[in-house]
């Protein structure tokens, strides 16, 4: 059986601890019992029906399936999902982003304010009124087609959705318990039988601050472990910034490891003052054998 649910962003506050998958998994199994996740390796579920996995698996079964309350009344029905999608097995947490595009055009036209210009010549902006439209390109129709008519956001947005495969469907109390728990985040029961260890159950919600990311190691750190890797010292790398500095750089050329020693080479190393008598009589037969 599977089931669908919806994550409502406003649910989704910065430093929150919620449930992944793992978690989801370890609830309905373990802490609460309210069914068995279907994770076989096996099965894999696609939006056309259970299947062995592959690109030309062995169809099993149909899917049973149910749409949440709150997915429904948000658009998103079965037909959302396109006739390829694949769930997989076990709990998934998926997120969707779109980002319609939009232009500015002289109102009444399909101009820009450029191309306007170009075309009628110059003409007052005051008697001029511009207007932002949706570019309803083929991606965003297609897009815009998976929802119910009329709810697709028609700006920036992100869809979250939570699906669960189980092996039996799950009694009405145990699903309505999962819902609350995906949906509404409420609040969990005997969480001493959880891992609260970092990424082992629980995935801390982070809101993007517009700022690409940074390493969280320093750049001298950062050097040194290449330099260990080249087998040189680490003032002998220079650090740059790739943004603004436009030299093509040298390659450094990767250090050869020395051959491994023969046998004779170690004894003679080692020298005769601090020859064993056992070490001495092999390097003997050694010179012998030659």
């Amino acid at each position: 059986m599977l089931y669908v649910f919806a994550t409502s962003p406003n649910n989704l506050k910065p430093g929150d601890l919620r449930l992944h998958s793992g978690g989801l998994t370890h609830l309905i199994n373990v802490v609460e019992e309210l069914g068995i996740v279907e994770n076989h390796k096996s099965v894999q579920y696609r939006k056309e029906g259970a299947y062995t996995p592959g690109a030309k698996g062995e169809w099993l079964w149909d899917v049973d399936y149910r749409m949440s309350d709150i997915c429904l009344s948000e658009g998103i029905t079965w037909d959302w999902f396109p006739a390829e999608w694949t769930f997989g097995s076990g709990i998934t947490c998926h997120k969707t982003s779109a980002n319609p595009e939009y232009e500015t055009v002289v109102h009444g036209t399909d101009l820009q304010l450029d191309d306007f210009l170009r075309e009628y010549g110059s003409t007052k902006l005051a008697d001029l009124e511009l207007e932002r439209r949706h570019i309803q390109h083929e991606g965003w129709l297609e897009y815009e087609a998976r929802w119910l008519p009329g709810t697709c956001p028609q700006y920036e947005h992100q869809v979250f959705l939570t699906w669960v495969m189980t092996v039996d469907p799950l009694p009405e109390f145990a699903y309505e318990r999962l819902r609350s728990v995906v949906e509404d985040g409420v609040a969990l029961k005997d969480t001493h039988l959880y891992n609260h260890d970092q990424g082992a159950m629980f995935s801390t919600i982070r809101k993007w601050d517009g700022k690409p990311a940074s390493f969280s190691v320093s750049a001298a750190s950062h050097v040194a472990s290449i330099a260990a890797g080249l087998s040189l010292n680490a003032n002998e790398l220079e650090a740059v910034d790739a943004g603004s500095d436009a030299r093509t750089g040298t390659l450094i050329d990767q250090p050869t490891n020395a051959a491994t020693p023969t046998r004779k080479e170690e004894l003679v190393a080692i020298g005769k003052d601090n020859w064993t008598a056992a070490q001495q009589k092999e390097l003997i037969e050694l010179l012998a054998s030659e």
